[in-house]
């Protein structure tokens, strides 16, 4: 039974598999923004889905080149401009899909104080540029062209436009969609240097692809295209809502109006309005191509015709008409034009390779009668074939890295091996291919072991796994806790868990299914993946041999879908039986009656559960909204709170002031009725009630402040909005002897947009909450530090007291609403929770906490530069 409940797991696997949507992958030319606007509505709104593909899109790795990211298949996609050009012209293996943009935002800015309003000023000129050519090649050709030689500076950083409002660069290289959006918001005046103006006229943005996706998924580039050009069409008419969905999904930390206003000088650079989304014109190909050849970037010329999808000659197809000889001739001779000069005198120098090939590795490789079988050995024999290489296959059961080392000094039993996991260790013995097979690496237990569901359950247990594998370097790595005993071969470790000497094999999992059931290893089973995904198989030869894995790999990449498909079906499937087996079948039909039996009792059981459900919903939203007002009014109660700690606060403020006006008014009377009144005694009290009058002004200010609903920014003095929370404070702090350390009054002034209230209500929670620590604490000598610091990006604030600090098991959890330590009676628990929303999300900034030798010290940071 448990054979056909294997057989049922991989025939319903690969049913599964064969309806699944196709993976693709999409690599950006940059990070994250409406220049790929169009993709992203493409996934969003279904249009990839509709035509059967499930398409990643992978953000830019400035570390690295993500045109070579798609000729080495690390995705099938690409977004570039029209660099591509000059990458056929080195013959690339580069398609042109479709043109997105029409004309190129790369552009070089200048400020309008430096006078510098065109390229030929910028001569020996600092310009910051990008570290690839491929990020701004239209600004390069129009240098070239015009014999400009600035100091390109080639190290980008974020914000790195800065450095020209800074002088520390004359211009730099930027987008028209970015850096003067920036620079418009601070109202500061610039140049655009244009290549366009100069005559350079490039292609923007291009969706592309590699020739290997074009000449086997042909259908499936064209699929990608048309979803493409669909999503862009959706993202120009619906600006607004690509807009918010890249703000909330993709790039949160890029602003909804510099969305915008990059949405819009897009849809200028598509033109979509006078020449259609995706045409290309082969004229204008044909003269970016010059460029190239002018500036002596490329010394001939290509086949632009075969660089374009539509125009593309797809070379399987070229010899349809032919006989099956005169067809592998002409193929033959196609591929030799591909090889180099060192891989055609291996040819020449080697007659036949002798492979070695284990005898019992199926489905990979194996020996039936004498002769080598598996599908290694297939796919060896037709990657041979396709380059004109003959081999001969050798059955030898040497250990893995006795092989190794055979094939590197005499080679008298065989010459290279069919296949090897790469990794930097084997990299020093072998030169690798490109991998061509891979298995799932998989835990198999013992079927009367306790059920295992990944490697954290074998924790202090014991494990077989083949010497000298990779494996056994991952796991004591990973899982130290996991004991580890070596098998020499994969069928030794298989009966040594049939045997139930170990608790678990981690290995490959098609290898297992077919050696427990060709050598009828009743009690061993797959339970679980292993976590580390699928193994590669790569082509592999000795270190000196490198043009034997490249021609491998040349040939590979010849060989046909039909021909892959029928090596696959062959060898990849279940070979458990040699007779039909009734039994099994039968099996099979009963699990498949009984699990339908199953589906149909748990349909009608999710109908039943579902208008349960639907009155569960009811009540949980009815609840949710209690919560909801409940919180609401905690809010409130929490903000009564501060308010009436603030009020205790003024009236400590104002006892002082009273007091010195109630006796100048008291003086004045007295000196009247007395005849001692005269008018300098008058002017001097009077003076003296109008300047504490202000100081009762100023505090009534501060609290109106405070209390202020409306979120209206405006323009203040940074250190004002924090001298206003301590005015409030200050009394309360001399009459509780806590001495206040600040910098505030030895730093210029800054100069910062701010909701009025918000920083002082974040301010004085902290301060009291400081007050009340040291109070309760009763430390000797109280005091509290409030420093400002200024940086290029944000401004830092920290408040520190000398209390002790918090408890460390405590510490993560202040911020979190509700949580307090003093009595119910006293806190609610919202006051640092209020404080920390109004930084995140009002002030976009960011508030944490640690312990010093003294005491918490409170970290504020808020953004400065885009203020």
């Amino acid at each position: 039974m448990n054979k056909a409940f294997v057989t049922l797991f991989f025939i319903l696997f690969f049913f599964t598999k064969s309806f699944a949507l196709e993976k693709v992958s999409l690599q950006l030319k940059w990070f994250h923004q409406f220049q790929f606007a169009g993709y992203y509505a493409a996934k969003e709104k279904g249009f990839y889905k509709d035509v059967g593909l499930d398409v990643e899109i992978k953000e830019r790795d400035i570390n690295f080149n993500n045109i070579e990211q798609v000729i080495n298949n690390k995705s099938q996609y690409g977004v570039a401009d029209s660099i591509l050009l000059l990458y056929r012209a080195k013959n690339e293996p580069v398609i042109i899909v479709s043109p997105i943009f029409q004309h190129s935002p790369s552009i070089l800015f200048t400020l309008k104080r430096s006078g510098i309003n065109s390229p030929y000023k910028l001569n020996n000129k600092d310009v910051l540029f990008y570290e690839n050519d491929t990020d701004g090649f239209s600004i390069l050709a129009m240098l070239n062209k015009l014999n400009i030689k600035p100091n390109l500076i080639r190290k980008r950083e974020k914000n790195d436009y800065t450095k020209v409002l800074n002088n520390e660069v004359i211009a730099s290289a930027g987008y028209l969609s970015n850096e003067p959006f920036y620079l418009r918001e601070r109202n500061i005046e610039f140049n655009i240097i244009d290549p366009r103006n100069y005559g350079f006229d490039l292609y923007g943005d291009m969706l592309f692809t590699n020739e290997n996706e074009m000449i086997n998924h042909p259908n499936r580039v064209k699929k990608f295209k048309e979803a493409t050009l669909k999503g862009w069409r959706y993202a120009l008419e619906n600006k607004e809502e690509i807009v918010k969905l890249i703000h909330k999904k993709y790039n949160k930390t890029k602003s909804v109006k510099h969305l915008r206003y990059e949405a819009n000088v897009i849809d200028k650079l598509i033109s979509d309005d006078t020449v259609p989304l995706g045409s290309i014109d082969e004229g204008r190909i044909q003269y970016i191509s010059s460029i190239y050849k002018e500036f002596g970037l490329t010394k001939k010329d290509f086949d632009i015709k075969n660089f374009i999808f539509e125009n593309y000659k797809n070379p399987k197809n070229q010899f349809t008409n032919l006989s099956k000889k005169e067809k592998e001739s002409k193929q033959k001779d196609t591929l030799y034009n591909e090889l180099t000069q060192k891989e055609t005198e291996f040819l020449k120098n080697h007659s036949v390779i002798r492979f070695k090939v284990p005898s019992n590795n199926p489905p990979f490789s194996f020996q039936e009668n004498g002769i080598a079988q598996g599908v290694a050995v297939d796919y060896v024999k037709e990657s041979a074939k396709n380059v004109g290489l003959n081999v001969e296959f050798v059955i030898n059961d040497d250990p893995i890295f006795e092989s190794y080392n055979h094939i590197n000094t005499t080679r008298k039993k065989y010459d290279s091996v069919l296949y090897s996991v790469k990794s930097s260790e084997r990299n020093v013995k072998l030169s690798f291919g490109i991998p061509y097979l891979s298995y799932p690496l998989m835990i198999v237990t013992n079927s009367n072991n306790p059920f295992i569901s990944s490697l954290k359950d074998l924790k202090n247990k014991t494990i077989v796994l083949e010497k000298r594998y990779l494996t056994n370097n991952w796991i004591k790595k990973d899982y130290p806790d996991i004991k580890i005993i070596n098998a020499e071969d994969t069928l030794e470790a298989l009966k040594m868990l049939n045997e139930n000497k170990v608790d678990a094999y981690v290995g490959n999992g098609l290898l297992t299914s077919h050696l427990s059931s060709m050598h009828k290893l009743e009690n061993v089973k797959i339970v679980a993946p292993s976590g580390y995904g699928n193994v590669k198989y790569s082509f592999a030869s000795p270190k000196e041999w490198p043009e034997l894995s490249s021609l491998l790999s040349k040939g590979y990449s010849k060989i046909s879908q039909l021909e892959h498909n029928n090596i696959r079906q062959k060898w990849l499937s279940l070979r458990t039986i040699e007779k039909v087996n009734y039994t099994i079948i039968w099996n099979i039909i009963l699990v498949s009656i009984f699990i339908l039996a199953i589906f149909l009792w748990w349909n009608r059981k999710l109908h039943q559960e579902k208008n349960k459900t639907k009155k569960i919903l009811e009540e949980l939203k009815k609840s949710q909204k209690k919560l909801i007002e409940q919180h609401e009014l905690i809010l409130v109660q929490s903000k009564n709170v501060a308010i009436g700690e603030m009020i205790g606060n003024i009236a400590h403020q104002w006892r002082q002031p009273l007091s010195v006006i109630s006796t100048c008014a008291t003086g004045l009377i007295l000196e009247k009725e007395s005849g001692l009144l005269n008018d300098k005694r008058l002017i001097k009290s009077l003076y003296n009630i109008h300047e504490h009058t202000r100081h009762l002004s100023k505090t009534i200010d501060t609290f109106r402040n405070y209390l202020n609903t409306t979120k209206e920014y405006c323009e203040v003095i940074f250190q004002d909005s924090i001298k206003e929370s301590l005015r409030i404070l200050d009394s309360t702090f001399k009459n509780n002897f806590i001495t206040l350390k600040t910098n505030i009054d030895e730093i210029e002034p800054i100069k910062i947009k701010l909701v009025k209230g918000e920083f002082s209500e974040v301010l004085i929670n902290i301060l009291n909450n400081a007050k009340d620590v040291l109070l309760i604490e009763k430390v000797t000598s109280p005091w509290i530090e409030l420093l400002v610091k200024k940086e290029s990006d944000k401004i830092i604030v920290t408040i520190e007291d000398n209390a002790g600090g918090i408890d460390p098991k405590i510490i993560d959890r202040i911020f979190e609403p509700y949580f307090t330590t003093k009595h119910k009676s006293q806190g609610t628990g919202l006051g640092l929770h209020m404080s920390y929303k109004i930084v995140t999300e009002s002030l976009k900034g960011s508030i944490y906490v640690k312990n010093t030798n003294n005491g918490a010290k409170f970290f504020i940071e808020i953004p400065y530069l885009n203020n």
